[in-house]
């Protein structure tokens, strides 16, 4: 087909309105909307942006940008459905990963399990319990004790895991406990852990994501690979791992579909306490919003 110079110009205009719709709706989503819909439609929207981009007739420009932007609509169409399943609630707890009768980390670890189980209990009467006991090659008589639960608290799914190290059957050092829920998809990749006395040292060099919490930033340090997330770690987020702080500052992994809050020191009523309003508090946070705002 042959384009005159009129028609030439009247094509070029035609690109440029269609390249400026594509640009203001890649603007209109966030970069959590990439993550939620189907990669096969992420992919497609990128080439089909390529192609519009890499051509060189204004003719073929404008057919690339109008495939693009009939794509793009199509996706939009369909983004209530893929946000249902990018804010559902996983109903199920984390396996906790042990089948065992509790009598065995009864028998190994008499006061650790008794008071991990009698708490674990006072959160959740028909809390399902289990344990596992695996001998350690030294030294002689040395084992490996865990004893974990699956747990409702206020609804919400939980697993707890007490890990520990005992000497036949004394002499029993707690290696980690554990706490665990399910959380939506919608939820960034978000670490918390102990910030290193050099990196405290360092902290005006060195500067990662803070909070804007002077204390709670000077015992944690905050990272977010995908650059969101903060908005998880509300005051009372904050307070209830700092709470658990007072006896060992903890790290949380929030990495769907699960969170993860793990401390080593014995099991007491209220760093269990804290951990279950921290697990809960973050698996009921909003998720990340699909779109701009306005």
């Amino acid at each position: 087909m042959t384009v005159y110079r009129d028609d030439h110009a009247a094509f070029a205009a035609r690109v440029s309105t269609l390249r400026a719709d594509a640009d203001r709706l890649a603007a209109s989503v966030t970069p959590a909307f990439w993550r939620c819909i189907p990669a096969a439609d992420a992919e497609a929207l990128r080439a089909t942006r390529t192609l519009a981009l890499d051509a060189a007739a204004p003719l073929d420009a404008c057919a690339a940008w109008e495939r693009h932007l009939a794509l793009f609509a199509r996706v939009l169409d369909a983004l209530d459905a893929h946000a249902d399943a990018w804010r559902a609630l996983p109903d199920e707890p984390p396996l906790p990963g042990l089948e065992g009768s509790p009598v065995d980390a009864l028998d190994a670890l008499p006061d650790l399990a008794r008071a991990f189980i009698t708490q674990v209990r006072a959160l959740d009467r028909e809390a399902r319990i289990a344990a596992a006991r695996a001998p350690r090659p030294r030294p002689r008589g040395a084992a490996e004790v865990g004893v974990s639960a699956s747990l409702r608290v206020d609804g919400e799914p939980l697993s707890l895991r007490l890990a520990a190290h005992t000497l036949d059957g004394h002499d029993a050092t707690v290696r980690a406990l554990t706490a665990s829920t399910t959380v939506p998809r919608g939820h960034p990749e978000v670490t918390v852990r102990p910030e290193q006395g050099f990196e405290s040292l360092f902290h005006t060099v060195r500067r990662h994501t803070g909070t804007g919490d002077d204390r709670f930033d000077s015992y944690f340090r905050t990272e977010l690979p995908q650059g969101e997330g903060l908005a998880l770690l509300s005051a009372p987020v904050r307070a209830a791992l700092l709470a658990i702080a007072r006896v060992d500052v903890p790290t949380l992994r929030i990495a769907p579909p699960e969170a993860t809050l793990r401390w080593c020191y014995p099991p007491t009523t209220a760093t269990l306490d804290a951990a279950v309003r921290c697990l809960t508090l973050v698996r009921r946070a909003p998720t990340l919003a699909l779109r701009q705002r306005v």
